[in-house]
């Protein structure tokens, strides 16, 4: 075997043990299972694309794959006041469901399974601008 199919072949093999320690589980119902939180790396990121209004995303990663979220918009009618929630889509509870109402008492409505980490990465820029969306649709009628 000359040098280059070998260096390929352990390049192979190295890619594939790394893709190993990456696959995470799932449960018996074969629904996605993420690693505790407090095995990832936890980062926040906050927009205020207008007055009164934020719009917050939380992401979990482990092994540098993102493996949950939340993206949420919330509004506070004058400077002093307390944040209140517009809208919230998480992929928590092995689904992609969205929030609506102040802080998550109204009702929840799945959007799809998570099944896979790969769910959780192919479903986060939908879910921001799902919660985006929500944001204008508040800011419209306030």
């Amino acid at each position: 075997m000359g040098g280059n199919a070998a260096r390929r072949k352990k390049d192979a093999r190295r890619q594939s043990k790394i893709a190993a320690q990456i696959q995470l589980p799932t449960g018996p119902d074969g629904t996605w299972q993420p690693p505790a939180p407090e095995e990832c790396d936890v980062e926040t990121f906050t927009v205020e694309p207008s007055e009164g209004y934020r719009i917050s995303s939380r992401v979990l990663a482990y092994e540098n794959r993102m493996v949950h979220y939340a993206v949420v918009a919330s509004y506070r009618p004058s400077p002093g006041d307390d944040w209140q929630e517009v809208a919230c889509v998480d992929c928590a509870h092995s689904a992609v469901h969205m929030h609506t109402g102040p802080n998550h008492v109204r009702v929840r409505n799945d959007i799809r399974p998570i099944r896979s980490q790969r769910d959780v990465e192919d479903t986060y820029d939908d879910a921001y601008d799902t919660v985006y969306d929500a944001y204008v649709a508040h800011r419209d009628r306030e």
